[in-house]
C-alpha cells in the first residue's frame, strides 16, 4: 500500500482540509400514508478527500465558476474578498484507492452497519430519516477523540463537537424506548427509539 496523503497524517488546524463521501441507497416512503411508493435517498459523510466521482467533479466546476463570478467588480465587497482569498482546493483521489480516504470509509462503514441494524425493513419518510440522521450525527460527533480516563474527577474528553461548537452536544432526558416494540410508539417516540438503539 502506498503512503497515506499528507493531510491524513500531518497535524493541522480543524477543517484545514475537508472531504465528502456518499452512502446509500436508503429507501424512504414518499408520503406518510400507507401503500405509497418508495424513493431512493443517500446519506453523506464529510471527512478528508473525495473520490473522483462525476458529482464531485461537477461540484468542483461549480466552485470554479463561482470564483470567476466573485472576481467581477459587481460582487467584490469585504465578504466576497475574504471568501475568494480562502479558496477551496479540490483534490481527487486516484480511482479504486479507498486507503486514500480511510477515515471516510471507516465512518461510512460504521454508520451504515449501525443504521442497517436499527432500520431493518422499516421505511421512514424523508422528514423522519432526516431527523434520525441529524440525531445520529450528534452522537457520532459526541464520541471521544482519545482514551477516556476512569477517574471521575478528570475533565470531559474532547469530542468532534468541541471543534464544531466549542462544547459537547447536550440532550434532554427522555424516556427509554429500547425495549418497547416500534409499532406501539408514536412517530417521534419511534425516532427516539431508533436513536437510542443506534
Amino acid at each position: 500500500m502506498v503512503d497515506l496523503p499528507a493531510p491524513s497524517v500531518v497535524a493541522a488546524l480543524p477543517f484545514c482540509s475537508t472531504g465528502v463521501d456518499f452512502f446509500g441507497t436508503i429507501l424512504i416512503k414518499e408520503k406518510k400514508e400507507r401503500n405509497r411508493s418508495f424513493i431512493n435517498a443517500y446519506g453523506c459523510v464529510f471527512r478528508i478527500y473525495s473520490e473522483n466521482g462525476t458529482n464531485y467533479v461537477r461540484a468542483n466546476n461549480v466552485l470554479r465558476k463561482n470564483y470567476i463570478l466573485h472576481a467581477t467588480s459587481k460582487f467584490k465587497d469585504v465578504i466576497q474578498d475574504y471568501a475568494a482569498s480562502k479558496r477551496i482546493e479540490w483534490h481527487f483521489n486516484p480511482p479504486l484507492s479507498p486507503h486514500f480516504r480511510w477515515l471516510c470509509v471507516a465512518a461510512v462503514k460504521s454508520f451504515k452497519h449501525h443504521l442497517n441494524r436499527i432500520m431493518k425493513d422499516r421505511k421512514f419518510t424523508y422528514e423522519q430519516l432526516d431527523t434520525l440522521l441529524k440525531q445520529i450525527a450528534d452522537i457520532a460527533n459526541s464520541r471521544p477523540l482519545y482514551h477516556i480516563s476512569t477517574d471521575p474527577n478528570d475533565v470531559l474528553a474532547t469530542t468532534p463537537a468541541h471543534l464544531l461548537i466549542v462544547g459537547p452536544f447536550n440532550f434532554l432526558p427522555e424516556p427509554n424506548f429500547v425495549l418497547v416494540p416500534g409499532n406501539c410508539l408514536k412517530t417521534y417516540q419511534f425516532i427516539t427509539k431508533a436513536r437510542q438503539d443506534f
